[in-house]
C-alpha cells in the first residue's frame, strides 16, 4: 500500500479496520465466495503484518542506537554506546503518526519498554557505577546525538568507588534532557471508557510510567542508600547537598513531565536515606551523652558570662567525647545563640562546673546547629533528641553521682538553665 510507504499509518489502519468489518460482513454462499473470502482475508494479515514491519523501521530510523558488541567486551577497552535522534519537523509528524499507530495497535508499550531497558543498561547504570564515565551531546542542524562512555575498571583493581549523587545526578540530566527531545509536544490519544470523547496523554509520559520506578530504585540502591553520613563533623552539610540535588533532579524530571502522578516520587525515596541518617545521629547523640553523663564529676573547668563554655575551650579542653579544643564555627555559634537570646536572661556565674556538665552543653549547641542547618523534619527528629539528652541526664546524674552531686548540684543547675534560656530561644 502505498500509505504505508509514505508513513500515513493511522490512516492505513483506519483502512484495514473498515476492510475487515466488511469481511466480516459478507455472506459467503458457496465454494467460490469462500476461496475468494480466504483470499482477502490473507492479503488483510499480510498489509497488517506490513504496516507492523514498517512502524517498526520507522521508530527505528527516529531513534537509532549504537550499541557495544557485549560478545567481544574488552576489560581495557572503553564502552560505547549512542542514542541518534531525527530533529527535522517532518520526522517530528513521522513520530507523532508512529506512536499513535503503535498505541493503537498496541505495541507502543514493547518499544518504550525496550527503549527504557537500553536507557538504564547503556546510560543509567554506567553512569551511576563509574564515576570516569563521559557525556557527549551533538547537536547539527537535523538531528542530534548522545554518546555514552564508560571507562571500565581495570581488572584486579580496588574495591569499586561509590559514585556521589552530586556527579550522578547532572549527568543523568543531560540525558533526560536529551530524551525529552524527540517526545515533546507529541500526545497520545485514548478514548474513555463508557464516553464518545477521548482524552490526551503526553507521550513524555508514557516514558515516565515505564522508566522511573526503576530508574529510582537503582538510584536509591546504588547512590542514596550510601550517601548516610557516617557521623563525621562535616557529614551534615554534606548530607544537606545531597538533598539539594535529589530535589534539583526531581524537579527537572517533573518540568520535562517524565515523572508520573501515581508513583513514589524520588524524593519519597530519599525520605528513607533520611529517615536512616537521623536515627543514627540521634543514637549517637544519646551514646555520646551517655558517655559524658558518666565521665569523672571531679574534672572542673572555669566558666564565666565571657566564657559560656569555659576558657579553655578553644585550647583543648575535652567536649563531649572528643579530645581537642571546640571549633572556631561552633564556639561563634554558641556566642551567637547567646547575643541572640532573650533580654532578661539568666547570668552565667563566675565558677567551676563540672567538665562533664559543660560538655553536655557543648553537644546540646551542637546538636541544635545541625538542627538549625538540616531540613525541617530532621530538624525536629533531633528537637526530640535533644529533649531525651537531658531527660538522660536527670536519670543518669542522680544514681551515677549521687554522692557527688550533693556538692555540686546547685552550681549545676544553675549552669544549664542560663543555656537552656538560649535553646528555647531558638525553638
Amino acid at each position: 500500500m502505498e500509505a504505508i510507504k509514505q508513513r500515513h499509518f493511522l490512516d492505513v489502519i483506519d483502512h484495514l479496520d473498515t476492510t475487515q468489518g466488511l469481511l466480516q460482513d459478507v455472506e459467503v454462499n458457496d465454494d467460490l465466495d469462500l476461496t475468494v473470502h480466504k483470499v482477502l482475508r490473507t492479503e488483510l494479515c499480510l498489509q497488517r503484518e506490513q504496516l507492523l514491519f514498517q512502524m517498526s523501521e520507522a521508530w527505528n530510523d527516529l531513534l537509532k542506537w549504537t550499541l557495544p558488541d557485549d560478545s567481544k567486551r574488552n576489560a581495557n577497552k572503553p564502552r560505547t554506546a549512542a542514542l541518534e535522534i531525527d530533529e527535522r519537523e517532518e520526522s517530528r509528524t513521522v513520530m507523532a503518526q508512529t506512536a499513535q499507530a503503535m498505541h493503537e495497535m498496541n505495541m507502543l508499550h514493547t518499544r518504550l519498554k525496550l527503549l527504557c531497558d537500553r536507557v538504564m543498561s547503556y546510560f543509567v547504570e554506567c553512569i551511576v557505577q563509574e564515576r570516569n564515565t563521559l557525556i557527549q551531546v551533538v547537536t547539527e542542524e537535523s538531528h542530534s546525538v548522545l554518546c555514552v562512555v564508560q571507562c571500565l575498571q581495570q581488572a584486579g583493581a580496588a574495591k569499586p568507588v561509590i559514585v556521589p549523587p552530586g556527579e550522578v545526578f547532572p549527568k543523568l540530566e543531560q540525558v533526560f534532557l536529551f530524551l525529552h527531545k524527540p517526545f515533546c509536544e507529541i500526545s497520545l490519544y485514548e478514548s474513555v471508557e463508557g464516553k464518545s470523547e477521548q482524552k490526551t496523554i503526553p507521550l513524555v509520559q508514557k516514558v515516565g510510567k515505564c522508566i522511573c520506578k526503576r530508574l529510582f530504585d537503582y538510584i536509591f540502591n546504588q547512590s542514596l542508600s550510601h550517601a548516610i553520613p557516617q557521623g563525621e563533623r562535616g557529614d551534615w552539610d554534606s548530607f544537606n547537598e545531597v538533598v539539594s540535588v535529589t530535589e534539583k533532579f526531581q524537579e527537572l524530571l517533573m518540568s520535562l513531565d517524565f515523572m508520573p502522578t501515581d508513583q513514589s516520587s524520588l524524593m519519597d525515596y530519599f525520605n528513607n536515606v533520611n529517615s536512616l541518617f537521623v536515627n543514627m545521629k540521634s543514637q549517637e547523640i544519646l551514646r555520646t551523652a551517655h558517655q559524658i553523663l558518666t565521665g569523672d564529676l571531679h574534672t572542673l573547668t572555669l566558666v564565666s558570662t565571657k566564657h559560656p563554655v569555659g576558657q579553655d575551650a578553644r585550647q583543648g579542653a575535652v567536649s563531649h567525647g572528643h579530645t581537642g579544643g571546640l571549633s572556631p564555627s561552633l564556639l561563634d555559634f554558641i556566642n551567637s545563640c547567646r547575643a541572640e537570646g532573650p533580654p532578661g536572661r539568666s547570668v552565667i556565674p563566675h565558677c567551676r562546673i563540672s567538665v562533664p556538665v559543660r560538655s553536655l552543653i557543648c553537644l546540646a549547641y551542637d546538636t541544635l546547629r545541625d538542627a538549625v542547618s538540616g531540613s525541617f523534619d530532621c530538624a525536629i527528629h533531633l528537637s526530640y533528641s535533644l529533649h531525651n539528652v537531658f531527660q538522660l541526664f536527670c536519670d543518669v546524674i542522680p544514681n551515677y553521682h549521687k554522692a557527688r552531686l550533693k556538692k555540686n548540684s546547685l552550681l549545676a543547675g544553675w549552669y544549664l538553665v542560663t543555656h537552656l534560656h538560649n535553646f528555647f530561644s531558638l525553638v
